[in-house]
């Protein structure tokens, strides 16, 4: 039975620079098991993951969890996992936007207003 669904549970994700983040991905049950792979922009994260099975009957699900810190670069990158248990199944969540708080000090905004006006 292929997976037929793989769902990021987390709806936002707004977090402070430097913060760690913890998302989790479940798949349908199915049979063999999926694996489940994460991934930012084009960036392949699954090394930072972790999966886990439940079983029921003869199939299985599978549940990802990802920790990352998040840097001020990941503003705006889009984040998602995808699950697969066959040659031709392969499934992808929903993707989800990252957005990175970040702090901005007024020296550090006059500073780049005086260069960038000479």
């Amino acid at each position: 039975m292929p997976v037929s669904s793989v769902n990021l549970t987390q709806t936002t994700i707004v977090v402070n620079a430097g913060q760690m983040i913890n998302l989790t991905c479940v798949t349908s049950y199915s049979n063999p098991e999926a694996t489940i792979s994460w991934h930012k922009s084009s960036e392949d994260i699954t090394p930072q993951s972790t999966s886990e099975t439940q079983i029921k009957g003869s199939l299985v699900r599978t549940i990802s969890s990802l920790r990352s810190i998040v840097v001020k670069e990941d503003n705006g990158k889009r984040i998602y996992c995808r699950a697969n248990n066959t040659m031709d199944a392969s499934i992808t969540s929903s993707m989800r936007t990252i957005i990175v708080l970040c702090k901005y000090t007024i020296a550090n905004a006059f500073k780049s207003l005086w260069t960038d006006n000479k």
